[in-house]
């Protein structure tokens, strides 16, 4: 089995493989552009093993991140590998998400907690006491 079927099949694998490097930088500028849409934003897809002795020898593993349509992820969030966030989520700012959230959800804190759904306050209201202009 290679180091890309390792990778994207969740297992245990050495990130030394230098076609593996060179994928991930041309990944890191895009990565920059993308990450400008929620300042600090970290969608960390990578993890390590608990395991000291294979952490020394440099074994990782992938697990994807999946974010749904229409979501907000507030400054400083961090997702972490192998969360899945439905449509229509909002996550406030400085959030740890550590597990799924469901869709047409409002979620803070760290770890991440589900705070309410999304109402029809929220369609009335865009911020605290401040109305949504009925022409918009």
């Amino acid at each position: 089995m290679d180091i890309r079927e390792k990778q994207h099949g969740g297992m245990l694998y050495l990130p030394g493989d230098e076609s593996l490097q060179r994928e991930q930088l041309r990944c890191l500028d895009l990565l920059h552009e993308f990450n400008q849409i929620g300042p600090n934003v970290v969608l960390a897809g990578t993890g390590h093993p608990i395991c000291p002795e294979l952490r020394e020898r440099g074994y990782q593993y992938t697990a994807p991140v999946r974010i749904g349509r229409n979501c907000w992820l507030g400054a400083n969030v961090v997702v972490v590998p192998g969360v899945t966030i439905g449509d229509t989520v909002v996550v406030g700012a400085g959030s740890v998400v550590t597990h799924d959230l469901p869709g047409n959800v409002i979620a803070v804190g760290n770890p991440c907690k589900i705070l309410r759904e999304v109402n029809d306050h929220d369609r009335e209201y865009y911020f605290r006491d401040r109305k949504i202009d009925p022409k918009l």
